[in-house]
């Protein structure tokens, strides 16, 4: 197949379609191997423009295994070269030819016809019309077609100059013999509608004029830089990381404006230079870094940096104590795909953040949602943070039986985890809950006993008042008597 010899290949894929693959004992699965040897048969018909025949091994593969992708593909790739080469059904008319008339069935093969290679003769030279389309359609290659031709008719030359030459000549013409298979085989790909529209469509006066060489060259370099960049950051030499992003930056900013990746380079550069920032601590020109580079993001709507942007941005913000900020931008963050432990980090740090702001509902809100990714992870260590900052929460809402209940479920994953030094936290965090509780109970002893003193300190108030509505009682009933 990769030397253009389909027959040669067709014969052998052949064999093995013969074989039977429930009795083949081989080393790898049978079926497997019959399933390959017909996805291989069907591509050496369509490498060798028989689109119709590929088409038909391509269904048959795909009965067999529905799910395998390879011969859908080639299904929809198949019923488009079909189409592309006899164009739209509608202008299709069929006729009956006079062998059909007269009863004979076998008028359609789904066999390769071998003189559809035989008419592919190396000393056969093309026609105008054809070096035309030949042309077009290889671009670059056409002058060593045009080449190789010349060598061909150059044969009695080349034998009386070089002892090799019926070498080079069987060279040059299996090299023809292929170009000319892949020449037709193009031909008939290309759509009518892509054809038709090269033909038709006026070229544009002005045409937009892509980098030139130096250009390249210069973006070559600044990439090599980048990397650089890159490997002595990994090595911790952020000084120098900043001095390399300032020099390139100069560099940058010189490049001509026409080369698209000037922007997300510019961007790159400021996500390099906030990283070193953040690790020097200095937090207050990480976050202008991480800033610009978020801006040039959104301008030049590169859509797939602005995610870890947000990430480092808050990152940035909640380093600086500007929570309110933070939390902002990481609910930002949140309206972007993220799944998996990346999600649990993130509620729980705009948990943190609602902890810092006094906002403990919410804080419980996003705890319990990393507790639940968390959970979906099997990850115990998030799950062991998340149930502390949810009864921490708890507890300063004075919900002490709910962060008692949180407590104990957050010492017991300590315990599965072995972190004894957590685990002893937690310990001393339970016993000031119940502390708390026992103090509130005593506090609601206290005031019932301070209510029930009160009330039987004047117990007189209470006989009178009653003695008093008995005698009015009395009195009303005598006067109606009377």
């Amino acid at each position: 197949m990769s030397i253009a010899q389909p027959l040669e290949s067709m014969a052998d894929i052949e064999t093995a379609l013969e074989i039977d693959p429930l009795s083949y004992k081989v080393r790898c699965s049978p079926l497997i191997a019959f399933f390959k040897a017909t996805f291989q048969m069907a591509e050496i018909y369509y490498q060798s423009t028989a689109f119709e025949s590929a088409l038909v091994y391509f269904h048959r593969g795909r009965n067999i295994r529905p799910a395998a992708r390879d011969f859908v593909l080639g299904v929809t790739k198949a019923e488009t070269a079909i189409d592309n080469v006899i164009g739209e059904a509608t202008g299709v008319k069929f006729t009956v030819s006079k062998d059909a008339q007269d009863g004979d069935t076998n008028i359609l093969s789904t066999e390769l016809p071998g003189a559809f290679f035989a008419n592919f003769k190396p000393d056969a030279m093309f026609s105008k019309k054809h070096l035309r389309q030949l042309k077009r359609l290889m671009g670059k290659s056409y002058y060593a077609v045009r080449h190789i031709e010349q060598l061909l008719v150059a044969e009695e030359r080349l034998q009386m100059y070089l002892k090799n030459s019926t070498e080079i000549h069987a060279l040059v013409k299996e090299a023809h013999r292929y170009l000319r298979i892949r020449s037709e085989f193009w031909r008939q790909q290309e759509p009518m509608y892509r054809r038709a529209r090269k033909t038709t469509e006026p070229k544009s006066v002005k045409e937009e004029k892509g980098p030139s060489r130096g250009d390249l060259k210069a973006l070559q370099r600044v990439l090599h830089m980048l990397q650089d960049i890159n490997d002595v950051q990994q090595t911790g030499d952020h000084e120098k990381t900043l001095r390399l992003c300032l020099g390139l930056r100069k560099d940058v900013k010189s490049l001509n404006p026409g080369i698209l990746e000037k922007q997300e380079i510019m961007a790159d550069i400021w996500a390099f230079e906030a990283v070193s920032h953040f690790q020097l601590q200095n937090f207050q020109e990480a976050r202008d870094c991480f800033g610009e580079q978020l801006k040039i993001c959104r301008d030049e709507g590169l859509q797939h940096h602005i995610p870890r942007c947000l990430e480092n941005l808050g990152r940035a913000y909640a380093k600086l104590g500007s929570y309110r900020s933070a939390e902002s931008v990481w609910i930002e963050r949140l309206r972007y795909d993220i799944t998996g432990l990346d999600k649990a980090w993130l509620h729980y740090e705009i948990a943190l953040c609602d902890m810092e702001l006094g906002k403990y509902e919410d804080a419980i809100v996003h705890g319990l949602a990393c507790k639940k990714t968390a959970e979906t992870e099997f990850d115990l260590n998030w799950e062991l943070k998340a149930g502390v900052l949810i009864a921490q929460a708890h507890f300063a809402l004075d919900n002490l039986s709910e962060a008692q209940f949180y407590f104990q479920n957050a010492q017991y994953t300590a315990y599965v985890l072995n972190n004894q030094t957590v685990e002893r936290l937690l310990t001393e965090a339970l016993e000031d809950v119940d502390k708390a509780i026992e103090t509130n109970e005593r506090k609601a002893v206290e005031e019932e006993y301070e209510r029930l003193f009160n009330q039987a300190e004047h117990p007189m108030l209470f006989t009178i008042r009653n003695r008093n509505q008995d005698f009015d009682a009395d009195l009303e009933k005598g006067s109606g008597k009377n």
